[in-house]
């Protein structure tokens, strides 16, 4: 089908400290958003602003129920490991048009430089092997052929992106800090239905079987029911006290567990680990070795390279993958175990803020119907 760029609605509320939102436009199918974010930056001498300075946390809403939440940088960090196109650029002294210059204004010994941020933030999955597997995980907003209860007719589902704008404080020319901050979006769309669910053994377009949803982990609707198959990014912490860390406990119930992303602290990072379920191992190794493995299933051959502020750092960034091929029932569906484990052996557990930041990427239902 084909796939339409363009501007996206305008974002609403784009001030210094504040929630600015983005509501999209129903009828579309969403692949990608693009966020372009443009601060200016005063400091002593010419410093450009670093993406978190841009952009802070992106929340993306389904009826108002949060499927996705990351800060700017971890989705960076997370989407230039799998492939180092997918990284945010930054333009120097641009304005918000990606055209314009801005040259550096000095005033009582303050430099302002003014740039621009764009962060894509790919709702469908660029890395899958084939193209159609790829738009698979667009986000619908429209069911054309439901036909249960009140969903009989056309359902429908409104998606909203929450940005954080980071706090200011500068004021060109007098005070250091950030300044004039402006979001606009674009986005990446085409005018695919989304599906329903079938009979078991059901197949084709905008149809799909119990029994694939049940291979995916995710607990079937009533057929005839809207369903919107979806990776949801659940971001939280594990706080730790030494260098042995065993989770149990995880902020979902049903779906397929694809990814899990790590963020430790610097000094403090994953050494070895185990996954269990029920008790049975699924993977014992060392981070080294996992993310060789990663390299080897076709991530960014410079994985865990990086620098610090601009990308990711070598040992801080721990990413685990489950699914490497286009079938989502082929990763770690937490519907088949009563337990899901994960042990961890620190380096180290000497930071003085001893959290690390969780991203888990999680394909269920994006409807609660």
């Amino acid at each position: 089908m084909l796939k339409i760029f363009r501007d996206a609605p305008p974002v609403k509320n784009v001030v210094s400290g504040q929630l600015a939102t983005l509501d999209l436009d129903i009828g579309w199918r969403y692949h990608a958003i693009r966020l372009i974010a443009t601060v200016a930056n005063t400091q002593s001498a010419a410093t450009e602003p670093t993406l978190d300075q841009a952009i802070g946390t992106i929340t993306a809403l389904v009826n108002g129920d949060p499927k996705r939440t990351h800060i700017a940088s971890y989705l960076n960090a997370i989407q230039k490991k799998w492939n180092a196109g997918l990284a945010a650029t930054l333009y120097t002294k641009t304005a918000n048009d990606l055209l314009t210059t801005v040259n550096d204004s000095t005033a009582n010994s303050l430099t302002t430089r003014t740039s621009t941020w764009v962060l894509d933030v790919w709702l469908a999955e660029p890395t899958r092997d084939n193209y159609q597997a790829k738009q698979a995980f667009g986000w619908p907003t429209q069911w054309n052929n439901a036909a249960v209860g009140n969903f009989a007719a056309n359902y429908s589902a409104k998606i909203q992106f929450q940005v954080q704008v980071p706090a200011g404080g500068g004021v060109p020319g007098t005070t250091a800090g950030l300044s004039s901050p402006v979001i606009r979006a674009e986005m990446m769309v085409d005018n695919a239905a989304g599906p329903v669910v079938g009979v078991a053994g059901a197949r084709g377009p905008g149809v799909i079987g119990t029994d694939l949803l049940q291979r995916a982990g995710i607990v079937a609707p009533p057929v005839g029911s809207p369903i919107m198959p979806i990776t949801h990014w659940y971001q939280f912490p594990e706080d730790y006290s030494s260098t042995a860390l065993v989770i149990r406990d995880w902020p979902w119930s049903g779906g397929t567990l694809q990814e899990l992303d790590l963020f430790c602290q610097s000094g403090d990072d994953v050494g070895s680990f185990t996954v269990l379920t029920d008790n049975a191992i699924k993977r014992k190794s060392t981070k080294a070795s996992n993310d060789q493995m990663n390299v080897g299933w076709g991530w960014n051959s410079s994985y865990g390279a990086g620098t610090a502020g601009n990308d990711y750092v070598a040992a801080d960034l721990f990413a685990m993958a489950f699914d490497f091929d286009d079938d989502p029932g082929s990763a770690l569906s937490s519907a088949n175990y009563n337990t899901l484990e994960l042990d961890l052996t620190l380096t180290a557990a000497s930071a003085s803020n001893k959290s690390i930041i969780f991203i888990a990427h999680v394909y269920r239902n994006g409807l609660l119907l």
